[in-house]
């Protein structure tokens, strides 16, 4: 008798998961975070910045948790090391339960979102479309996206453009796991096209590699871009709508560094 074939691995897949960020934290978004999380939020002086903080991190753990099949307030969020100095001020990575899915998080006024990848590495990065400061295209911008974002004329096109050519930037970067440290014009990702291949920078561990890149509204007020392996499978979106359930149990449990925005701003 042959017993049961072997299962096979899941095909290569990139989710990118969008919510809403209130003008408040809900009380049940409160109680998922850990005590580290709760120190963090305390941190911040502007209240809109500690509600997209505590709506990301439970919208996040919620998400993975039915990922992974496990009470959200199983999860564990921290950070992997840095690929240039082995600091813990990585991209974010599930610390809990181990898996080798990829996260990334970006959140902005109004809106968050959830990368996750099966393949090797993903960057999201996320933008609120509104007036931006007219020096970064010429302190950020390669020669050829300063062409792009100057064949349009002065006014909201350009101005979107100046932000499609930033999230792109950064979720490269992210994907990369090195963030806005580096001279960023030499950084060059393709903005004239929607979904594009292109080469992000190297790092002390890894040679350049080969990026898919993908720009996409959320909504008439947000840009998102997307960075992700070229062999890791289709990009579906999906909005996420919390459904809490009971409070969990507050009892005291191992806690680790957070996430922190990888841009020279907060996010």
């Amino acid at each position: 008798m042959t017993g049961p074939a072997p299962s096979r691995p899941p095909e290569p897949a990139t989710q990118l998961w969008w919510w809403t960020i209130p003008d408040a934290p809900d009380p049940a978004d409160l109680d998922l975070l850990t005590p580290r999380e709760q120190q963090r939020l305390g941190k911040y002086s502007a209240p809109r910045l500690a509600t997209q903080f505590a709506t990301s991190r439970a919208a996040v753990r919620r998400i993975l948790a039915a990922r992974l099949g496990m009470p959200p307030e199983s999860v564990l969020i921290g950070q992997a090391p840095c690929p240039d100095c082995a600091g813990r001020h990585g991209p974010p990575n599930i610390l809990r339960p181990r898996t080798p899915l990829h996260i990334s998080v970006s959140h902005t006024r109004g809106l968050g979102c959830l990368g996750v990848s099966t393949g090797d590495g993903v960057g999201v990065d996320v933008e609120f479309l509104r007036p931006v400061d007219p020096t970064v295209p010429g302190t950020a911008f390669s020669p050829a996206e300063l062409a792009y974002v100057n064949a349009l004329a002065p006014g909201t096109d350009r101005q979107t453009a100046v932000q499609k050519c930033w999230t792109r930037k950064e979720a490269l970067l992210k994907a990369v796991g090195v963030g806005i440290s580096r001279d960023l014009r030499g950084v060059e990702t393709k903005p004239a096209s929607d979904t594009a291949t292109v080469s992000g920078p190297g790092t002390t561990a890894r040679a350049p590699r080969s990026w898919l890149l993908s720009s996409l509204r959320l909504g008439p007020a947000h840009l998102a871009a997307v960075a992700r392996r070229p062999d890791s499978g289709p990009l579906t979106i999906h909005r996420h709508t919390a459904e809490p359930g009971p409070a969990p149990d507050r009892h005291p449990r191992p806690d680790a560094g957070d996430p922190r925005p990888v841009r020279a701003r907060a996010t």
